[in-house]
């Protein structure tokens, strides 16, 4: 568990194109639960409807990514952890949070 004001990595997943390639959208700071304001994803929808409060992350980019719409963890430990998917033979691909955002949309609005 994170402290507000704490360093974090987050990772949004794996690209479902190639399961080879895990997305990683950068370092920023946790700076606590509020409900998500332009998350995705299903449980991000639900959260958001629900007025459920989730963890906020103020990236280093200036996006703000949401702990239901990714994995995220503290700095030092997804460091680590993209090092051993790296050594596994993983490539990592640094994403904005807003192209995830809106390849998700035009998914959803394409029936997908």
């Amino acid at each position: 568990m994170s402290n507000v004001g704490d360093r974090v990595g987050v990772v949004v997943g794996t690209n479902p194109d190639n399961p080879n390639v895990v997305e990683f959208a950068g370092y920023g700071t946790y700076v606590g639960d509020e409900v998500p304001v332009g998350a995705v994803g299903i449980l991000a929808e639900m959260a958001a409807e629900a007025g459920i409060k989730n963890p906020k992350i103020e990236l280093d980019n200036g996006e703000v990514a949401w702990g239901c719409e990714t994995w995220w963890g503290p700095q030092e430990k997804v460091v680590e952890n993209l090092a051993a998917w790296e050594t596994a033979g993983k490539e990592i691909v640094l994403v904005k949070m807003s192209d995830v955002r809106a390849k998700w949309i035009a998914e959803k609005s394409a029936g997908a």
